[in-house]
């Protein structure tokens, strides 16, 4: 497989489009056909840069990573202190929630500044932690054996277990509504 940064500007076409594709339907969700009407060339055309539909998507997440990786180097090479470097990191995170209107890069950052600091520090706010509420439960399943572990929770497990079935039967309804508008295609 060749290195993107040594393919043609027709074949980096491809890959744009796949990659635009992949992030709104997934692997799954979309054919040559469809890269095809993106760029405006026939289907053959991305068979002679691309054999396979997982060569291409191989060729789409190699470049994914590489600029990834670049940004991340950037913010290690400008950003000194950890705190700086934390919010220039958060700040990727949502630059690329923005672009790519992808829910699991909205989760990451939730678990990076919400449990992390906010949930974890502010006392108003840890009610809506999740991890708060994972240590409520957990310390009354310990009982007495929770103290020396240092387990405490900020909230009790009378909120904890509420909250918890609310999020776990709303995530669950919301994943099959996205699952039912899935769309399954054939291996191009």
């Amino acid at each position: 497989m060749k290195h993107f940064s040594e393919m043609s500007e027709s074949a980096l076409r491809v890959v744009d489009a796949a990659e635009g594709l992949i992030q709104q339907r997934g692997y799954n969700g979309f054919s040559y056909d469809d890269v095809a009407k993106l760029v405006g060339i026939k289907k053959p055309s991305i068979h002679h840069h691309f054999a396979t539909k997982g060569d291409l998507a191989a060729t789409v997440a190699q470049r994914y990573t590489h600029r990834f990786r670049e940004q991340l180097l950037r913010i290690e090479v400008q950003h000194a202190k950890a705190a700086d470097r934390l919010t220039a990191y958060a700040a990727l995170f949502v630059l690329l929630a923005v672009v790519t209107r992808h829910a699991v890069v909205i989760g990451l950052l939730y678990a990076l500044i919400w449990e992390s600091l906010i949930g974890s520090f502010v006392p108003g706010a840890q009610a809506l932690s999740i991890q708060q509420w994972s240590l409520a439960i957990t310390q009354k399943v310990l009982g007495a054996r929770a103290e020396p572990l240092n387990i405490n929770a900020a909230v009790g497990v009378g909120v904890a277990i509420p909250l918890l079935l609310v999020l776990i039967v709303g995530s669950t309804w919301y994943a099959g509504w996205r699952l039912r508008s899935l769309r399954l295609t054939s291996d191009d």
